[in-house]
């Protein structure tokens, strides 16, 4: 019995994370998107402006997100 409440909570974890990283991804993916984007129309128009900045910034953002998603999944995969 008590193994089983460890079973469905290590399940319940393992969809959170899952599911933190498909949000994670998805941010990461829209973010490259936004970017891509800016870059064309900055070649495109020999410009640029502040949305170019803050679609760089936003993919830093998402991407420093997965690193710390990361670090916690390694961490609940560390021996005590």
């Amino acid at each position: 019995e008590i193994s089983l409440g460890l079973v469905g909570s290590e399940m319940c974890i393992r969809d959170r994370i899952r599911q933190r990283r498909r949000i994670v991804n998805d941010k990461i993916q829209h973010a490259n998107g936004r970017l891509l984007f800016w870059v064309v129309k900055a070649i495109e128009t020999g410009e640029h402006n502040d949305d170019l900045r803050n679609a760089f910034e936003e993919l830093e953002k998402a991407e420093e997100e997965a690193k710390m998603l990361d670090r916690e999944i390694l961490a609940l995969h560390e021996d005590p």
